[in-house]
């Protein structure tokens, strides 16, 4: 772990952006999708957790990425979904969202990466679901 995730001086805030700038950077150079999905995951947690509406959002986008770069096109799409309610880069958001929707559309109508089935740690998030059960199974067809 790197050591700045590490420092105890540090407030959720910057956990969690710390957490997503580890993400990205995994993810500029493509070493590991998996590792970058984890920063965003735990940077989503501690979001959660602490009620960091914005930074949940951001770590949606940067969750979306990841199963994007990794070939999970419906999750990524569901993520950008989940991040289209931030007040800032809306566009680039739906770009993404749009990009993955293309991806899932290419897919042939059995392929298990057409729908996405992970359940949301998002209760009481601002703008989502409070009911994460509610969203599983989700099929973009």
């Amino acid at each position: 772990m790197p050591a700045l995730l590490a420092r105890e001086d540090l407030d959720e805030y910057h956990h969690v952006n710390c957490r997503l700038l580890y993400s990205a950077l995994i993810q500029s150079n493509g070493s590991d999708f998996s590792m970058a999905l984890q920063y965003a995951e735990e940077a989503l947690q501690i979001a959660t957790d602490h009620k960091l509406h914005q930074l949940v959002g951001k770590a949606h986008f940067h969750r979306g990425l990841c199963y994007l770069y990794m070939g999970e096109p419906a999750k990524a799409k569901w993520c950008f979904v989940l991040s289209s309610h931030l007040d800032y880069h809306e566009k680039i958001i739906e770009e993404c969202r749009l990009a993955a929707e293309k991806e899932v559309d290419a897919l042939p109508e059995d392929d298990p990466k057409r729908s996405t089935n992970f359940r949301l740690r998002l209760e009481g998030a601002k703008g989502v679901c409070s009911n994460p059960a509610a969203m599983e199974n989700i099929v973009y067809a």
